[in-house]
């Protein structure tokens, strides 16, 4: 695995992959930037995920950094939203597709994870 930071971001990229096309990404937001960094490296250690990225600082107005896992599709998304479901510290926002709009991100973020199950 290999990582990289540029002003914003830290990436975090399956070594010697090459870049799948990504459609969109799994979001996460968590107070603790270690606990996510450690979500992306096992997502794509052990769950065949290519890409992801790690705030470097925590968002000014929520005070919590954001994991982006990036992928083609959201055929994970019941995967993601079981494994971090009781996970204390923890939000699982879910997929954001490229083509969403505001309207639905927003909605998306107030929406529980349980009709997943």
């Amino acid at each position: 695995m290999r990582t990289y930071k540029d002003e914003t971001w830290e990436w975090i990229e399956k070594k010697g992959d090459q870049r799948a096309p990504f459609n969109g990404k799994y979001l996460f937001f968590s107070s603790n930037r270690g606990v996510l960094k450690t979500i992306a490296q096992q997502e794509i250690a052990l769950h065949n995920l290519t890409c992801a990225t790690v705030l470097l600082d925590p968002d000014v107005k929520r005070g919590e950094y954001m994991l982006c896992i990036y992928d083609s599709d959201n055929r994970r998304e019941g995967e993601l939203a079981m494994r971090y479901a009781n996970k204390e510290g923890i939000r699982y926002i879910g997929w954001i597709g490229k083509a969403i709009e505001i309207k639905e991100f927003f909605e998306k973020m107030c929406v529980e994870k349980k009709g997943l199950f």
